[in-house]
């Protein structure tokens, strides 16, 4: 019998053709496998999930409901969608208070704000521009005219240096950094009390102190940030609650 050639590549025992080929058991027994379903939206009720799957976040799989004690309520009392069943229920409750507050949202999908409340956060008319660590609030450190800090209007970035030539012929150096949450809310401020043709609140459309006092005095302010942090929706609420 002549020898193999010494390129001929040999086949393990799944992959040997013809006859002498083991059979497959999972083509033998087709009954004792377990009919399996990607999770999602297209799962059958009759057919389980695939081990190990979890159905996405604010997806429902036909036949499989979460029961109503395992959805997530906030303080309005509405089921929010997105929450996993099995998850102990949390609830907001409605505080009782004679002024006006500052009310966190939460990322909740499905959350709605209480009433009497207007949120104030990013998408809203009454948004900050001046948000942390954006290039939308950078500092020049120092300022042109000695203090210590001041907005930097052209297009810059963190840890960036200018040197700019006053009127008297000197030469300063200056560095471009984030502005830290206080100077932000004290940006914002500025904005509302003392707006100037760089620092004012134009768009979507030019807040004043007056429409602030027309429209959001009396009514409690919900942000996305947290309670314990500085937020914009302070200063709207003493320039909304200040006494005439």
């Amino acid at each position: 019998m002549d020898p193999e050639p010494p390129c001929r590549i040999r086949r393990g025992p799944r992959h040997r053709r013809g006859p002498d080929r083991p059979p497959d058991p999972q083509l033998l027994w087709p009954a004792a496998r377990v009919p399996m379903a990607p999770a999602g939206r297209r799962a059958a009720p009759d057919q389980p999930l695939r081990a190990g799957a979890r159905p996405r976040r604010g997806l429902r799989v036909r036949g499989r409901t979460q029961p109503p004690s395992a959805r997530l309520t906030y303080a309005a009392g509405r089921p929010a969608r997105g929450h996993r069943a099995g998850q102990p229920t949390r609830h907001y409750p409605r505080q009782e208070h004679t002024v006006p507050i500052r009310i966190h949202r939460p990322a909740v999908r499905g959350w709605r704000p209480p009433e009497n409340t207007v949120y104030v956060g990013r998408g809203s008319e009454w948004q900050t521009p001046y948000r942390w660590r954006t290039r939308e609030a950078l500092a020049r450190v120092p300022a042109l005219d000695g203090s210590d800090w001041e907005y930097e209007t052209r297009i810059s970035a963190d840890g960036m240096h200018h040197a700019y030539k006053h009127p008297d012929g000197r030469v300063t150096g200056h560095k471009i950094r984030y502005m830290t949450r206080r100077e932000c809310v004290d940006l914002y401020r500025q904005a509302l009390t003392a707006p100037t043709k760089d620092v004012c609140l134009w768009w979507p459309r030019r807040i004043t102190v007056d429409i602030v006092r027309a429209e959001l005095a009396g009514r409690d302010l919900a942000c996305r940030c947290a309670l314990g942090q500085l937020c914009h929706a302070d200063v709207l609420l003493d320039i909304a609650n200040a006494p005439a």
